[in-house]
């Protein structure tokens, strides 16, 4: 078999990922400039340097930056606030399962349907890695 070169062999897998990403990346570039250039049409060229030159006014500051310190930290506690309560409720112990009943099946891999099994804590969260597989 003749050798198709490196580019092609399945470790270059990542590298041809990355180059295709950058080729989508800048292809709008290219055609902006390919028409900037004038190797397009007159009109095309000529929008081109009229986008090219338009200026953007600076925007007016709206908000202090009191009033957006205190937006983030009330915003943050909105989140934060839930997220701690179920943390603390989790590690208390109140969504423990007593027991999980498994039953394993893969389209892929059909000797894995056959597979079956049965996770039981211990009822004190004294040692909670105790976990007995049956």
């Amino acid at each position: 078999m003749e050798d198709e070169g490196i580019f092609f062999h399945p470790a270059a897998f990542p590298f041809r990922i990355y180059v295709a990403l950058h080729f989508v990346q800048d292809i709008d570039d290219v055609a902006f400039l390919v028409g900037k250039y004038g190797f397009l049409t007159r009109p095309i060229q000529n929008e081109c340097i009229r986008v090219t030159q338009i200026v953007v006014p600076k925007g007016r500051k709206r908000v202090n930056k009191f009033t957006r310190r205190i937006f983030t930290i009330s915003f943050l506690i909105l989140l934060l606030v839930p997220y701690g309560v179920v943390v603390s409720r989790q590690w208390h112990g109140v969504y423990v399962c007593q027991n999980i009943y498994v039953q394993f099946g893969d389209a892929y891999f059909p000797e894995l349907g056959k597979r079956k099994a049965s996770l039981s804590f211990s009822h004190h969260l004294s040692n909670p890695n105790v976990l007995l597989l049956y």
